[in-house]
């Protein structure tokens, strides 16, 4: 969602060329490179662009269609099946990169009739999606479980959940659910994921859970918003979607070093140490081929930046000279628009320093919700 608030200011093509053009620079390059890369190895291996199941995962039965319609991207819009397995989704996706600026004048403008008919119309998608799932006679394992590009079923899933998403983006800053922020809400809502990912009956119960886990990840600012900070936790998010396209293809290597490495060690032992050995291989391969824009490191902390804010709440309404400051122990009325008079700065010593209006305002550019008020306050305050 870092683009909706651009394609509300200033719809129309330009704003959707600089999308299209980030989306692109960000995903086409690494799955150029691993299909390019894939295809050579299948054909040097095997000598064949669509090798037995089991070895290196590539399939490309036929090659001319097939290779363009994947070079592009579409080959998932009921149009072929994916040459690399896991890339049926990124297909989808570039499909919802495509409709994006409608999407966001359908579910992001002030009202919520629009929102709630295009809640409607995923909802209808994502039924769609079941009854093709199930009657395509493709092999599934679950009703939700669509990702065969031969047929609309992960086209219409793939559009609704970005639809739902796009929905939660819009729920976070409405008070009556700063709830889910909360560490008890990520336990209830950990404990539910996992209770349906073991024994649920079926995956379109786990679905309806999803926007809420997002919601909760995007709100809280206790124990599960630290976990997710940590550094290593971090990194494998900037490395997951090199992870994602790769994986596949060390699953055959896996399964034969475990094979190899089962016959000469202890029982148990072998599949083990061949994870560990392959896991590793493919962090570093992935490591190599992430985008340089996403390895900077870990995210920085804003709460500094944030508490800054709450301080300084008083030192900017004294910029409109709106009275008595609110900075947590404020004691002076708020200065006029040239800074006569009393702040209510930290600790009511003074206006905030010029470095604290600088941190309040890198905080406001992040997409926070509003948090009681506060963050719809100063960027009200600061705009004006």
């Amino acid at each position: 969602m870092t683009y909706a608030q651009g394609f509300l200011a200033a719809p129309g093509l330009a704003g959707w060329k600089d999308f299209m053009l980030r989306r692109a620079a960000r995903i086409l390059p690494l799955y150029w490179a691993v299909l390019a890369g894939s295809l050579l190895v299948a054909w040097a291996a095997y000598g064949q662009l669509s090798p037995p199941r089991g070895g290196f995962t590539v399939n490309v039965p036929d090659p001319l269609p097939d290779i363009l319609l994947n070079l592009l991207l579409v080959q998932s819009w009921s149009l072929t099946h994916s040459a690399l397995v896991p890339a049926w989704s990124i297909s989808t996706e570039w499909a919802a990169y495509l409709l994006f600026p409608l999407l966001v004048r359908l579910l992001l403008r002030p009202g919520w009739r629009m929102a709630l008919l295009g809640l409607a119309l995923a909802v209808a998608m994502l039924a769609a999606a079941i009854w093709i799932t199930a009657h395509d006679g493709l092999q599934h394992g679950g009703p939700l479980d669509a990702s065969s590009g031969e047929v609309p079923g992960p086209l219409l899933r793939c559009t609704a959940g970005f639809m739902l998403g796009m929905l939660g983006f819009r729920l976070a800053g409405h008070p009556g659910i700063a709830w889910l922020g909360s560490d008890g809400a990520a336990l209830l809502l950990g404990g539910l994921l996992a209770v349906l990912w073991l024994f649920g009956p079926s995956d379109a119960l786990i679905y309806p859970l999803l926007p809420a886990v997002v919601l909760c990840t995007a709100l809280n600012r206790g124990h599960a918003a630290a976990l997710f900070s940590w550094a290593p936790l971090h990194r494998l998010g900037v490395l997951s979607y090199a992870i994602y396209l790769l994986h596949y293809q060390f699953a055959g290597a896996l399964h034969w070093l475990e094979q190899a490495l089962g016959a000469r060690l202890p029982a148990g032992l072998g599949p083990v140490l061949a994870a560990a050995v392959i896991f590793g291989l493919l962090l570093g391969t992935a490591s190599a081929g992430a985008p340089p824009g996403g390895a900077a490191g870990p995210p920085p902390d804003t709460r500094p930046a944030a508490a800054s804010c709450r301080r300084g709440t008083g030192w900017a309404a004294g910029l409109r000279g709106q009275g008595k400051g609110a900075g947590p122990r404020g004691q002076g009325k708020g200065a006029g628009p040239r800074g006569q008079g009393k702040g209510a700065g930290p600790r009511g010593r003074g206006r905030v320093p010029a470095q604290g209006a600088g941190a309040c305002r890198a905080w406001l550019a992040r997409p926070w919700p509003c948090e009681k008020g506060l963050v719809c306050e100063l960027r009200m305050i600061m705009d004006n």
